[in-house]
């Protein structure tokens, strides 16, 4: 290691500035030989000449991160910003967004962000929900033969139930994803609805007897009056227009004019093109549909 600068190259020094000003000249001269006693600086030996090159101490080599452009869409809500987090998670953090554990947040919390990055954020809530449902009655059809087939009565109206069902739902950004049932109630037991229905057939008695009962009370010359206008007639209720579209040319004019066979003739014509349904009410109390 070369030595450092010795007294005699300070008193040369000090003669070959005497031109200079005297204050000048004695700063130099005191502080050439402080500099010889003092110990050598921090900075670079230039090992061929044996000179001290005195030097600032290299700065630590640090690389800052790059800010890339970050936008969050959540929800309806898009968030626009600038941060050089390097993480998804610390991003939202930067940016101050905040979120609940149960939110999903697209991409992976932890992904690096490297670039112009797009966030997406499904808010997950889990709530209570208590709710009623209505429990059906039952129905209970009892056959009796003491009556005439195509007659009912109702023996009890019965009523329907309800119970409480109390679920969590998962719901993600408002709309119910999932349903667990915690715990149900019945609140109200159903009863059940009781029906008698008439088995009883007379002699010589067919279906179209009995739909004529339910529809006419078993009265095939009924008319039906609504507003002043005959609106069915015959025993099978038929209305003015099925009528004229089935019945033959030489048939009457109503139904209720015409006979028991004659309005059965038109009424299976009736049955083969519009079924059953032509007599809604009727032939599902007499269990024909």
């Amino acid at each position: 290691m070369p030595s450092p600068p010795s007294f005699e190259a300070a008193r040369a020094t000090v003669r070959a500035l005497r031109r200079r000003p005297l204050h000048l000249l004695v700063l130099v001269a005191v502080a050439l030989p402080l500099a010889a006693l003092a110990p050598a600086p921090a900075g670079v030996v230039d090992g061929a000449s044996g000179a001290w090159e005195v030097g600032r101490p290299a700065a630590a080599s640090m690389e800052r991160p790059t800010p890339h452009v970050v936008t969050v869409v959540d929800g309806l809500t898009v968030h626009l910003g600038v941060t050089d987090a390097p993480t998804v998670l610390e991003a939202l953090q930067d940016l101050g967004v905040d979120r609940s554990p149960l939110d999903r947040v697209e991409p992976d919390l932890l992904d690096a962000v490297e670039g112009p990055t797009v966030i997406r954020i499904a808010r997950v809530e889990i709530v209570e929900e208590r709710v009623e449902v209505e429990l059906p009655r039952e129905l209970v059809r009892v056959e009796d033969p003491g009556m005439l087939r195509g007659y009912a009565r109702v023996d009890r109206a019965g009523r329907v139930g309800t119970r409480i069902d109390t679920s969590l739902v998962l719901t993600v950004d408002g709309e119910v994803e999932s349903r667990l049932t915690l715990h149900s109630e019945t609140t109200r037991e159903p009863v059940a609805r009781i029906e008698r229905h008439g088995t009883r057939t007379l002699e010589g008695d067919t279906v179209w007897d009995a739909l004529a009962r339910c529809e006419a009370s078993g009265r095939w010359d009924v008319v039906r009056v609504v507003n002043s206008r005959i609106t069915y007639h015959g025993g099978l209720q038929f209305d003015t227009r099925t009528w004229n579209e089935f019945r033959p040319d030489d048939f009457p004019q109503l139904a209720s004019e015409a006979t028991r066979e004659q309005q059965i003739e038109v009424a299976e014509r009736v049955l083969a093109r519009q079924g059953w349904g032509a007599w809604p009410a009727c032939s599902l109390r007499l269990g024909l549909r």
